[in-house]
């Protein structure tokens, strides 16, 4: 056995290379290309059922990727997004008040009316 400063090292039972790495190897590299080649039959399937829609992530990705994420056109588009959304959100509250409004002034002028109530 070799020695190092005067102590002995013991010797690995399992040499580094030896055939039962390689048929791991070969197992390993083997579920890899299976994977692989699901995953192509999978984006080929789904390219011919839904084009746009596979267009459409293409490019996205794409936009990210190429450092679009952070720029001034998405700044932009997710300050208008967030406009058009706030106002699609607030827009039945504020049409929702207006009617409320209404039917409260109407009732309130016929109370006021000893008359009765007005249908103009």
């Amino acid at each position: 056995m070799p020695e190092t400063n005067g102590e002995k090292m013991e010797e690995t039972s399992q040499a580094p290379y030896s055939a039962s790495n390689d048929d791991r190897g070969a197992e390993v590299w083997e579920q890899a290309t299976s994977t692989w080649h699901r995953v192509i039959d999978f984006l080929a399937r789904e390219a011919a059922d839904r084009p746009l829609r596979t267009t459409l992530v293409t490019l996205g990705m794409g936009y990210v990727v190429g450092g679009g994420l952070f720029s001034p056109l998405t700044a932009r588009l997710f300050g208008t997004s967030l406009k058009v959304g706030l106002r699609v959100l607030a827009l039945p509250a504020i049409a929702k008040g207006a009617v409320e409004l209404g039917r409260q002034l109407v009732q309130d002028r016929d109370d006021a009316d000893p008359r009765g109530p007005h249908y103009d």
